[in-house]
């Protein structure tokens, strides 16, 4: 079975459910302690599933998806065990995806900001510096709070 883990604090197990611990037993996450001695105790808030910290679903090599590009990319992410996703910029909408229980979950910054001619075409609002503060306005409220600025 190999090592067993206790985990302590709050296991998030849904999005208003979570359980005080749980036991990491032969890679799997169980909630009944299992028979063996326990290797450690970790602390803190835990979300089940891997956290993908750095992706952009809804983009490509050429800019934005469409949706059902967007939703495979979103379900590749799923069958890696993603379950909850960084979207670090994406010119695509994707909020659509929130509204479906069966793909991650994504916490998204709007799409990228940067000087024109300065990254990668199709990716940026490519703006002078007069304009930064409306866009990062607007791209907060697109995402969820937070911007991707390029910089050179």
């Amino acid at each position: 079975m190999g090592e067993i883990w206790h985990v302590a604090g709050q296991v998030l197990v849904g999005p208003e459910e979570a359980r005080p611990e749980a036991w990491i037993a032969g890679g799997r996450l169980t909630f009944e302690r299992p028979r063996g001695e326990v290797a450690g105790t970790v602390r803190g808030w835990v979300l089940p599933g891997l956290v993908d910290a750095h992706c952009h679903v809804g983009l490509d090599a050429h800019g934005a998806v469409d949706a059902p590009t967007a939703e495979k990319q979103a379900a590749t992410e799923r069958e890696a065990g993603a379950l909850l996703l960084r979207d670090a910029g994406s010119p695509s909408d994707t909020r659509w995806i929130d509204d479906r229980a069966d793909l991650p979950r994504i916490i998204r910054a709007g799409r990228h900001i940067a000087r024109p001619r300065r990254y990668i075409r199709n990716y940026a609002h490519e703006i002078e510096p007069a304009d930064l503060t409306a866009y990062v306005r607007q791209e907060a409220r697109r995402g969820d709070g937070w911007v991707k600025l390029v910089g050179d």
